[in-house]
């Protein structure tokens, strides 16, 4: 480990601090006077450059936070005349030719927003009241926005299979079903994610029930027989 610091900014610190010692008697501890007197002047220079470092880097870092908020100012006023540009053009009968005059691009047409995922990995539990609780899944893409699930449910009877009727739009991916005709032995639920512009692929689901106050989530096709 080197005596005298290697920062040159400890190192002025250093040699300045022991000057005094070092030039109160000299011989005695084996230096000679006259390279006692070129130190201190070699200190001295150092410390005046050193002060003026420190100097400049603080008018530095004063210049850069004027020239931080200067062009912060300037660039907030020329986005209010982009904004304007952009505002005129909107009206007008030729919008390109307005931002061709311009010089600044044409805001790009937004891409249209994706269509929800499709619910999936059904869960069903069995209220003390008899209704159906119901719980899903549905990996929606990004930029799908709020998004509610139209739940649709379908009762088969011995003669066949009746249309889906409508039960509710649920908020979340979750819902109750207590409007359930007593005495159904299954059901056939459709569930559709729904943006505010596009539909998802729907899921569908079957419940069957048992003895014991037993309800069973079985697979279910799109539009097809109940999975084997």
């Amino acid at each position: 480990m080197s005596t005298i610091p290697e920062s040159n900014e400890q190192a002025v610190t250093w040699v300045v601090d022991h000057l005094a010692t070092w030039q109160a008697d000299p011989a005695s501890i084996g230096l000679d006077p006259a390279d006692i007197t070129a130190l201190a002047g070699l200190a001295s220079t150092a410390s005046s450059r050193l002060q003026t470092r420190n100097n400049a880097r603080a008018a530095a870092v004063g210049a850069t936070g004027s020239f931080n908020a200067g062009a912060k100012e300037m660039r907030d006023f020329a986005s209010l005349q982009v904004q304007r540009i952009r505002t005129f053009a909107r009206a007008a009968a030729d919008p390109s030719s307005v931002y061709e005059d311009a010089g600044i691009p044409a805001p790009a047409d937004p891409a249209p927003a994706p269509a929800p995922g499709t619910p999936q990995a059904f869960t069903v539990g069995l209220l003390q009241n008899g209704a159906l609780e119901l719980k899903f899944k549905c990996p929606n893409p990004p930029r799908t926005g709020p998004l509610t699930y139209r739940v649709e449910r379908q009762t088969p009877t011995g003669g066949g299979q009746v249309p889906f009727v409508f039960v509710l739009n649920a908020k979340e991916r979750s819902f109750v079903d207590s409007t359930i005709p007593p005495g159904t032995a299954q059901v056939v639920y459709r569930v559709t994610a729904q943006s505010s512009t596009r539909d998802g692929n729907p899921g569908q689901f079957g419940v069957q029930f048992g003895a014991g106050n037993q309800a069973m989530v079985f697979a279910m096709p799109p539009g097809g027989e109940k999975a084997a």
